[in-house]
């Protein structure tokens, strides 16, 4: 089982995300909001956005690196074939690692099935 999360693993144009957010299922959490596709090959792809409304640079930053690893440790677990994007609902800066990859797991894992090219 692999851990690493590389490059490849990694939605980084404007192109992708725009792709993405076209011809996507938007799901709902409780901490964060999900937009998932469908693509053509087999691995999983993540995007991550979050605005300047959620705080300051060091507030946005660790959101950010909290699901990084909570999306490399839970690769696994996850549907493979499809990008997702990620944005936080809330301005939750208290939020721990292990919320936010439950709430992944199970989100995308009830999706699965529902999953829309």
């Amino acid at each position: 089982m692999k851990f690493d999360f590389r490059k490849s693993s990694k939605l980084l144009r404007k192109s992708q995300f725009d792709r993405v957010k076209s011809h996507s299922k938007k799901i709902f959490g409780k901490l964060t909001a999900i937009n998932i596709s469908k693509t053509g090959h087999g691995e999983i792809r993540l995007g991550i956005i979050v605005s300047k409304r959620f705080g300051k640079a060091c507030k946005r930053n660790r959101f950010k690196r909290l699901l990084r690893e909570a999306f490399r440790l839970n690769r696994h677990a996850l549907p493979q074939g499809v990008d997702i994007i990620i944005r936080p609902k809330v301005q939750n800066y208290q939020v721990k690692e292990q919320e936010i990859a439950k709430e992944l797991v199970q989100l995308l894992n009830k999706e699965k099935n529902l999953i829309v090219n």
